[in-house]
C-alpha cells in the first residue's frame, strides 16, 4: 500500500512541507528519494542517515506554492503528487512510492456565524491556510481567495474575494507562519440588496461590506506591531454603482479596505461596547512619515512611483487606496485582524445624493479625517 503524506492548506505563493516515513526491508545506504521539482514546485529532501531493516525512515517534502495546480496566481484546485523511492541495491523492499496532497488558495468559507457586538473573538472561519516565512524572506504574493461556501450560510453570499500580501518582508528574527481564513458576512455587514441589515454594530454610519471577511495572521505577537505589510483585497462594487460611482465614493474617501476594531464602540458610530469596522490602518502602531492617505491609484503603481520596498515598507504604514479599474482596495499595516472592504454611505446614495447625502457625505469625511488625525497623534 503506498505511503501518503499531506501538506494540508497553503497560501498561494507560499512554502510548506510534510514529513513522511517508509520501512525498508534490507540495506545498508540510504535510498533517494526523487519527485520532478517543475511539477506543482514539489521538490524532496534525500534520506539522512542509513536506511536499513530496523526502519521506518524518514523524508520531507517542501512545496513552493507558487506553481500551483492550475497555474493561476490566486487559486488552484487541490492536487496529488508521486514521489519515487529508488532502493539501494541491497534494498530487497523494491522501490516504493509516496503520495502527496495539497489545497493551494482555494479556501472554504465559513457561513454560520450570527452577528455577535463583540464579533472579533466570537466569529468562526473556514480552514486557515499558511505558510512559512524564515527571517528575511519576502511575503511577497502570499495570497488566497474565498473560493466555495462550507456548511449553512446564515449571512451575505459569497464574494470570492481575493486578498493578497503585496509587499513586506519578515524581520522578526525567527521563521514565522502566516495565516488566512475566511467567514460570511453576518446579516449585519450585508448590505439591504443582498438580503442583509447594516444598520446597526458593527456598521455605524452604515457601513455594509462589499466582500468576503479575512482572518489574517503574521505569526507574531498579536499585541504588538508586526512586521509592516501592504495588503490588497478585492471587492464587488455592484453595491456601490458603476465604475463612475465607485470613482466617486473612493475620492470622497468613502471606499476603503477596513478592520474589525475590538471595542470601538461609539468611536466608530456604534453601539458602546461594540466591535467596528473603521479604516484598516486604524490599529497600526503609529504611522510612517511617509505615510500617503486614500490614493487613486493600484498598489502596484503607486509603489513604483513612491520607490516603496520591503525595506523602507515600515516609513509607509498607514497609507491607504483604492483601485477602481481592478476592483480593489489596500492598506499598508502593521497589525492582525480581520480584514474586509467598506463603502460609505450605502448603496445607490452617491447616484442621489442630496441634502441627507451630503450631510452623510460631510460625516464620513469628518470621521475620516478623526481616524488620520489620531493615527498621526499615536505615532
Amino acid at each position: 500500500m503506498p505511503t501518503t503524506a499531506s501538506f494540508g492548506n497553503v497560501l498561494t505563493n507560499g512554502t510548506a512541507s510534510t514529513t513522511f516515513s517508509i520501512t525498508d526491508t534490507g540495506g545498508t545506504s540510504s535510498d533517494s528519494y526523487t519527485g520532478a521539482v517543475s511539477n506543482n514546485g514539489v521538490t524532496v529532501s534525500p534520506l539522512s542517515g542509513n536506511a536499513s531493516t530496523a526502519g521506518p525512515n524518514s523524508a520531507t517534502a517542501t512545496l513552493n506554492a507558487n506553481a500551483n495546480g492550475s497555474g493561476t496566481n490566486n487559486s488552484s484546485a487541490s492536487w496529488t503528487y508521486t514521489i519515487t523511492n529508488t532502493a539501494n541495491t541491497s534494498d530487497t523492499g523494491g522501490n516504493k512510492t509516496v503520495t502527496v496532497s495539497a489545497v493551494v488558495g482555494n479556501a472554504p468559507v465559513y457561513g454560520g456565524n450570527l452577528y455577535s457586538p463583540t464579533g472579533s473573538s466570537t466569529y468562526l472561519f473556514g480552514p486557515t491556510f499558511s505558510s512559512t516565512a524564515v527571517n528575511g524572506s519576502s511575503y511577497d504574493g502570499l495570497a488566497s481567495n474565498a473560493n466555495s461556501q462550507m456548511g449553512t450560510n446564515l449571512g451575505g453570499p459569497l464574494e470570492h474575494t481575493v486578498a493578497i500580501i503585496t509587499q513586506g518582508q519578515n524581520g522578526s528574527g525567527g521563521t514565522n507562519t502566516v495565516s488566512m481564513a475566511w467567514r460570511n458576512r453576518v446579516q449585519n455587514e450585508t448590505p439591504n440588496g443582498e438580503g442583509g441589515n447594516p444598520t446597526n454594530s458593527p456598521l455605524g454610519f452604515n457601513r455594509p461590506l462589499i466582500s468576503d471577511v479575512v482572518s489574517l495572521s503574521l505569526g507574531e505577537n498579536p499585541a504588538a506591531a508586526t512586521d509592516p505589510y501592504a495588503l490588497q483585497m478585492t471587492y464587488d462594487g455592484s453595491t456601490i454603482g458603476n465604475a463612475g460611482a465607485q470613482a466617486s465614493a473612493g475620492a470622497a474617501g468613502l471606499l476603503y479596505l477596513a478592520t474589525l476594531v475590538p471595542n470601538a464602540g461609539p468611536a466608530g458610530g456604534g453601539q458602546a461596547g461594540s466591535d467596528e469596522w473603521l479604516l484598516a490602518t486604524y490599529d497600526d502602531f503609529g504611522v510612517g512619515g511617509s505615510a500617503q492617505f486614500n490614493v487613486a491609484s493600484s498598489y502596484s503603481a503607486w509603489a513604483l512611483a513612491n520607490g516603496v520596498t520591503d525595506a523602507n515598507l515600515g516609513n509607509f504604514v498607514g497609507s491607504y487606496g483604492y483601485d477602481v479599474a481592478d476592483g480593489e482596495v489596500w492598506a499598508v499595516v502593521n497589525h492582525d485582524s480581520q480584514f474586509a472592504v467598506v463603502p460609505e454611505p450605502a448603496a445607490g446614495a452617491l447616484a442621489a445624493l442630496g441634502l441627507m447625502g451630503l450631510l452623510v457625505l460631510g460625516a464620513a469625511r469628518r470621521w475620516s479625517r478623526r481616524v488620520e488625525a489620531a493615527a498621526r497623534g499615536g505615532a
